[in-house]
């Protein structure tokens, strides 16, 4: 069974996390990126940085977007599915790492089985001990440096704290990856995914300020 493919969008001010986010993902067989690149501007310094770590992890960068993020972030997960309509595809923003109870492929086989066109699951909000944000260290393990999980999305921000992870070509996905409303996904009885979130780092009340 093939394995999906892995769609991500990177940008903004911090992309601390994006090396281990690839090689988390590398590790879990995934060949295969659509990797977006978001620039707030032509100019944008982060475009060098990005460059620069997806080079070192042999992952291109696949699509440039330009402008306000609401307004290129649904079209960059959707483009690949539309392309490839026949194929599965792994949805993770670079602070997303899924965690699955079986190899990859295994799971995929499992949906074909059952003609299953998706899965679903649900945020694990990663925390330092102390409580504090601090600033992420590539070179230091995340479990290391976050080690605590929660529920943060819901209560201190009341947004949805749902994803889905897994879906098979062009199912429409609402923005953010939160929602979809095909029928016929897995059970979460069967698979229901623990993504954990490494969103609570260095800057981050700045950054919700932003979007806000």
């Amino acid at each position: 069974m093939p394995l999906p493919h892995l769609i991500t969008t990177v940008g903004g001010s911090d992309v601390t996390i994006l090396e281990p986010m690839l090689r988390y993902y590398i590790s879990l067989g995934i060949q295969s990126f659509f990797l977006n690149l978001h620039l707030n501007s032509e100019q944008d310094p982060i475009r060098e940085t990005v460059e620069q770590i997806t080079r070192r992890c042999g992952v291109p960068i696949t699509d440039t977007y330009i402008g306000p993020w609401h307004d290129i972030q649904q079209e960059a997960y959707a483009k690949p599915r539309r392309d490839y309509p026949n194929d599965w595809f792994l949805l993770a923003d670079c602070d997303e790492f899924q965690h699955y109870p079986a190899p990859l492929a295994d799971i995929v086989a499992d949906c074909q089985r059952h003609n299953w066109d998706h899965l679903k699951g649900c945020f694990v909000d990663r925390i330092a001990a102390d409580g504090s944000f601090p600033t992420l260290d590539p070179q230091i393990s995340l479990d290391t440096q976050f080690p605590l999980g929660a529920m943060l999305t819901y209560p201190l921000l009341l947004a949805d704290p749902r994803k889905v992870t897994l879906v098979r070509g062009p199912i429409y996905v609402v923005r953010g990856q939160h929602y979809t409303y095909s029928p016929t996904g897995c059970p979460p009885e069967v698979h229901f995914i623990p993504v954990h979130h490494f969103k609570w780092t260095a800057g981050i009340p700045q950054r919700l300020a932003r979007r806000i």
